[in-house]
């Protein structure tokens, strides 16, 4: 069975989202766990995440046209809070299409 985009788009990838401290610009980056090159940046937390969206979507369009893998979510393990003392670990993980 050939998988599609909606296929794709409905598996439970997980999302992170850390804040960017002002020597990095500001705001927030999100990232996928599974795809870490595909990222999203904005002024918001939700921002961000709408960003990474939008890139994950149009990446998965391109990796299906070329016929390439795509990796299905790994297991993840249950979402966690950032260390506060920690600027560059992710404020939450979270799981989203």
């Amino acid at each position: 069975m050939k998988k599609k985009l909606s296929y794709y788009l409905n598996l439970p990838y997980e999302l992170r989202v850390r804040a960017l401290n002002q020597s990095e610009g500001g705001g927030y980056l999100a990232w996928y766990k599974d795809f870490p090159y595909i990222v999203g940046d904005g002024k918001s937390e939700h921002k961000a995440i709408k960003d990474a969206q939008k890139a994950f979507r149009a990446s998965l369009k391109v990796m299906l046209k070329e016929k390439d893998f795509i990796k299905e979510p790994s297991a993840s393990r249950a979402p966690s809070t950032r260390d506060a003392d920690d600027a560059s670990a992710p404020l939450a993980a979270k799981t989203m299409a």
